[in-house]
């Protein structure tokens, strides 16, 4: 039986990983610190598993 797919939510997923692309590229040219970098690569996952639980919900 197919899952119901909030698509609302999913479009605001989707915006935030863009907006969020444009802020890595500018953060990774400005700064070199491996801190920034895995503050960057945690809120990637974070924004990528809020997507994927809106494809399974």
């Amino acid at each position: 039986m197919p899952r119901k797919v909030n698509w609302t939510k999913i479009q605001e997923a989707r915006n935030l990983i863009r907006k969020n692309k444009t802020f890595v590229i500018k953060n990774i040219s400005t700064s070199f610190f491996n801190e920034d970098r895995v503050a960057i690569a945690k809120r990637e996952m974070m924004i990528t598993i809020e997507l994927l639980k809106c494809y399974f919900q």
